[in-house]
């Protein structure tokens, strides 16, 4: 359960800064894009002069990280004490099996610009990938895998 509650916690922090900076919060957000080596975002720039994913994109993510917790929550019994046979139960599991995939598969990364196998070095946010980003996506991937076997 304690695992449960530690992965909770992170998808709903990380849901938080995706709303946070959807209604337009900036703290925090310099090093949160991927950039070329020249230091150009690779995401395309808005009428406003900014580089980064739009608002509904932002929202997305958000929303999904708020489903991972709700994945997380109901797999580890916290919000719901379902019988190991029910099959919202048994969704849960292969909820969790879906996020140790996207994650494990994020903290590999694209090679190029994002992962601990990208190419694009020394830039702030290769940096921040390398340091936490990544290692974060990693121990979201093997806690997930724990939360699916285990229910906890």
């Amino acid at each position: 359960m304690r695992i449960g509650i530690l992965l909770l916690s992170i998808f709903i922090v990380l849901s938080a800064f995706h709303f946070y900076w959807a209604a337009g919060g900036q703290r925090g957000v310099k090093g949160v894009f991927p950039t070329k080596e020249n230091g150009e975002h690779i995401f395309r720039s808005h009428e406003d002069g900014t580089s980064r994913p739009g608002i509904v994109a932002t929202l997305v993510v958000a929303t999904l990280l708020l489903a991972c917790a709700m994945i997380i929550a109901i797999r580890s019994q916290l919000i719901l004490d379902l019988d190991p046979n029910h099959p919202v139960y048994n969704l849960s599991k292969w909820g969790s099996w879906a996020i140790a995939t996207v994650f494990f598969l994020r903290c590999i990364g694209d090679f190029r610009y994002v992962g601990f196998f990208k190419n694009v070095k020394g830039t702030y946010f290769a940096e921040l990938d390398t340091t936490l980003f990544s290692p974060l996506c990693l121990i979201i991937a093997i806690l997930s895998v724990w939360v699916a076997r285990r229910g906890m």
